[in-house]
């Protein structure tokens, strides 16, 4: 009996680890970051050019690790807003760039490597989803590329429509957020 229940163990152990092997492809134990933060469109310069978020510290969230002690990474971006970093691997992650307005975008490491920028909208869907995570209405797994998109694309179209301070002076990015998370049931599905 004891070795049956242990053989059974062991087959869901290698279930389990083929699985996520299959979710990473060869080496599932780190993942590269790259891509490019900008400020919200607020900072434009006067030709409209996008701002980049230069010379900023930024950290890698792992989601899985709850709201506490789940830095994972951290660097600074170049003159350019472009940041680099290799992490461990995870379900679901977040990259905060701390310039003087936080610019942040989710990412799903289950691949082997990311590239994504990052702007005032893919901040607006990143605290939607980190806050959704955090006080437990999804899990980090439901974190995937599919409700990502979701959050990103209703972020534009509330961005496109509300007048949001990024600085969250007067409260319209944290009413933007959650009109975003009751918009797509935390990323659930796209607005009806």
């Amino acid at each position: 009996m004891t070795r049956t229940i242990s053989r059974l163990l062991t087959g869901i152990a290698l279930t389990a680890t083929l699985l996520f092997a299959g979710c990473h492809g060869d080496d599932f134990s780190s993942v590269d970051l790259t891509g490019q933060a900008t400020f919200p469109p607020q900072f434009r310069t006067a030709l409209g050019e996008l701002v980049p978020v230069a010379n900023s510290l930024f950290q890698v969230i792992d989601l899985s690790r709850g709201p506490n002690d789940n830095v994972v990474g951290v660097g600074v971006t170049d003159a350019n807003g472009n940041y680099a970093v290799t992490v461990p691997a995870t379900f679901s992650a977040a990259v905060v760039v701390l310039g003087d307005v936080r610019v942040s975008g989710l990412v799903d490491p289950r691949k082997g490597s990311v590239s994504k920028d990052f702007s005032g909208v893919t901040d607006l869907a990143c605290e939607a989803g980190v806050t959704a995570v955090f006080d437990g209405s999804i899990n980090a797994f439901d974190m995937n590329g599919g409700r990502i998109a979701v959050l990103e694309q209703t972020a534009a179209q509330v961005a496109a429509v509300t007048a949001i301070d990024y600085t969250d002076s007067d409260g319209s990015r944290t009413a933007a957020v959650q009109l975003i998370r009751q918009l797509t049931d935390d990323g659930a599905h796209l607005p009806e």
